[in-house]
């Protein structure tokens, strides 16, 4: 079912017009400079000067945590990429080396925007709609299976709900207001 869903997404037409906005947005979880960016953008936004340098580094860390736990299921699952199994793969951008699955975008951005839900309670579907277009254009592009995406997706969140978790108690413990 995974290869055919795969198969189905990204057998959708392809435009010229099209295909570069996929390869950027599906890009923003893998980008060197996609972390720094929406930190200082989302928290120096979202959250008052008691609290956001707390809730910036529990990211930072969470980020460094899902980073870890991807490498090593990618090492323990060993799932090659479509492209190395599969005939007439479409391919839009660079092809990703390594193993496929857990894919380490999805877990990314996963982490960012569930944690910024968690924190904040705004916003929940304009944050699931991002998370969820990210890792279509992720199989769009060719370089995830749709399970690859799910299993991003269940490391990244299961990671912010720690991460949240944590931030609450460093919150609670310094007394400070743990949401804007």
């Amino acid at each position: 079912m995974d290869t055919a869903l795969f198969q189905w997404i990204n057998g959708w037409p392809h435009f010229t017009w099209l295909d570069p906005l996929v390869v950027g947005f599906a890009n923003i979880g893998v980008n060197e400079i996609f972390i720094p960016l929406f930190l200082s953008l989302f928290f120096g936004l979202l959250f008052k000067k008691h609290s956001w340098w707390q809730a910036t580094l529990v990211l930072i860390l969470a980020f460094v945590l899902v980073n870890y736990l991807v490498d090593i299921t990618k090492l323990a699952f060993h799932r090659p990429r479509p492209v190395a199994v599969l005939e007439s793969v479409h391919i839009l951008g660079r092809s990703a080396g390594g193993y496929s699955f857990p894919s380490l975008a999805a877990a990314n951005i996963t982490v960012l925007f569930a944690y910024i839900f968690f924190v904040t309670k705004k916003y929940f579907w304009f944050w699931f709609g991002v998370i969820f277009i990210l890792g279509l254009c992720r199989v769009y592009q060719g370089i995830h299976y749709p399970g690859d995406i799910l299993g991003g997706w269940a490391l990244g969140a299961s990671v912010a709900w720690l991460a949240f978790l944590v931030f609450g108690f460093i919150c609670e413990k310094l007394n400070l207001k743990a949401r804007s």
